[in-house]
């Protein structure tokens, strides 16, 4: 499967994605005003405060933009697919979603590191599409203590796919 002239080979991307005629790839971030903001290493409940904050403005940045493409596009509910929430879905594959948005840094500010984080770190990648199924790929994913779960670990649909 291509996107924008880029390969994506994984199967639960290939599978989800081809049954769509539209995809959306994105970054989402804190921002690089908080990330710039300087706390001494001494100060700990306020350096967990700061980090409590960029948590929430990635998560809200993400649900703002898929709310907005869902309103813009009138494309229904969409689910989404995030670079290393999944063993199927490795975090390398950020590059590819680099190399398809472009100059991200100078867009946003966000920039991909050499072992494929991004900076600042809260920071989130990843490619929305319409399923009429209401896929959900926290269903894959059986990390329990997640702030961002969406939805119940299903072992069985894990065991489908290459999961974490």
């Amino acid at each position: 499967m291509e996107i924008d002239g880029v390969k994506f080979t994984d199967r639960l991307l290939v599978e989800q994605l081809g049954k769509v005629d539209s995809v959306f790839v994105c970054v989402s971030t804190c921002g690089t005003e908080v990330e710039a903001v300087e706390i001494p290493s001494d100060e700990v409940m306020k350096r967990y405060c700061l980090d409590a904050v960029k948590l929430v403005l990635v998560i809200a940045a993400s649900e703002y933009l898929q709310s907005l493409l869902e309103r813009q596009y009138g494309t229904g509910s969409l689910s989404s697919l995030n670079p290393g929430e999944l063993k199927s879905f490795p975090i390398e594959q950020q590059r590819n979603l680099f190399a398809i948005l472009g100059d991200v840094e100078g867009m946003i500010g966000v920039r991909l590191t050499e072992n494929c984080a991004m900076v600042p770190t809260k920071s989130r990648s990843g490619i929305y599409f319409p399923s009429d199924t209401g896929f959900v790929s926290c269903r894959l994913c059986s990390m329990s203590r997640c702030q961002g779960r969406k939805a119940a670990y299903d072992p069985q649909l894990a065991g489908q796919y290459d999961t974490k």
